[in-house]
């Protein structure tokens, strides 16, 4: 938790540094009900294909995503095995806000308003979601889909202009993905 909400103490110090405010275009979003609404639902909505991946990798006996469900369950399960469900809640809250504020606030969104080029967004989401990619190390596997899960976020952040639904996405995502985790580390192994 204290990771996680490091990075959003960071992003607020990069941004002071770069003359960029993270969290303007959030505190925009939260002055506006009706359109905090729409993003909150964008963002749930948008943890649906998040979800369906997640579920696929799960079912396909390929062999690199055998080696990470494995790591991955182990991992968790020795993290959170004693954790409720509200330390749960605020962990995956505080991932959302932390890891977005610095990967699609300060590495994708700032670059795009600071940097006059038609270009600037599309570089940025490269670089934002190689970057996301390569802070997920837990294998080579793990890192492409990071990368490529970060651009579905970088581009959900471009289509609304808003941080709101890709915190959303990514704090519900990974609730949901803790607790199947750990509800699968804790049924009876079947035989065979």
């Amino acid at each position: 938790m204290g990771f996680e909400g490091g990075l959003a103490v960071l992003a607020i110090g990069i941004g002071f540094l770069i003359d960029y405010w993270p969290l303007a275009q959030l505190m925009e979003s939260i002055n506006h009900p009706s359109r905090l609404g729409w993003e909150i639902m964008y963002g749930a909505i948008g943890t649906l294909p998040l979800l369906a991946t997640a579920l696929a990798i799960e079912r396909i006996a390929w062999q690199p995503f055998r080696y990470l469900r494995s790591t991955v369950t182990k991992l968790v399960a020795s993290v959170f095995r004693e954790a409720s469900l509200l330390h749960l809640a605020v962990v995956s809250l505080f991932a959302g806000v932390g890891e977005e504020l610095i990967f699609r606030g300060i590495l994708l969104d700032a670059p795009r308003q600071l940097v006059d080029s038609p270009y600037a967004p599309w570089l940025a989401l490269l670089a934002s979601s190689l970057l996301f990619g390569l802070a997920h190390p837990f294998s080579r596997t793990y890192v492409v889909l990071a990368a490529a899960i970060g651009t579905y976020l970088g581009l959900m952040m471009l289509l609304t202009k808003s941080l709101i639904p890709p915190i959303i996405a990514h704090g519900l995502y990974d609730f949901i993905v803790l607790l199947y985790l750990l509800g699968k580390e804790h049924r009876p192994r079947t035989a065979g």
